[in-house]
């Protein structure tokens, strides 16, 4: 049972990853407009991190934000289309891997170390 409410979460990701990278992109969504994004993105920063995994990171909008101001960043996600939009938007100071939350806590270790694991707007 829990095995096909995963597959059908990636399924759904899937098809919406387009719709979902112009949104967070173009700044449709108000809440993270005016509030959750910058709120977000200034809590890491006041860690002073030097390297931070974005776990659910989706098209990678945290993970730009953090290479924009010299930190190194790791972004996963278990969507492929999330992840491909990501490494397309090509932020030198970041990485992205396909990465279920199962494989996450299996292969960690191969990530490296982080000062900072973000998690947010992630199912």
């Amino acid at each position: 049972m829990q095995r096909d409410h995963r597959e059908q979460l990636n399924l759904s990701w899937q098809a919406n990853a387009d719709a979902w990278t112009a949104a967070v992109r173009e700044q449709r969504i108000e809440s993270r407009r005016l509030v959750t994004d910058t709120a977000i993105l200034q809590a890491v920063l006041a860690l002073a991190p030097s390297r931070v995994l974005d776990v659910g990171c989706g098209e990678g909008w945290l993970c730009r934000g953090l290479a924009a101001r010299g930190i190194e960043s790791v972004g996963v996600d278990a969507s492929q289309p999330l992840i491909e939009v990501a490494r397309a938007a090509d932020s030198p100071r970041a990485r992205y891997r396909v990465c279920g939350y199962a494989e996450l806590a299996s292969q960690a270790a191969q990530l490296g170390r982080f000062d900072v694991l973000v998690c947010n707007f992630a199912l």
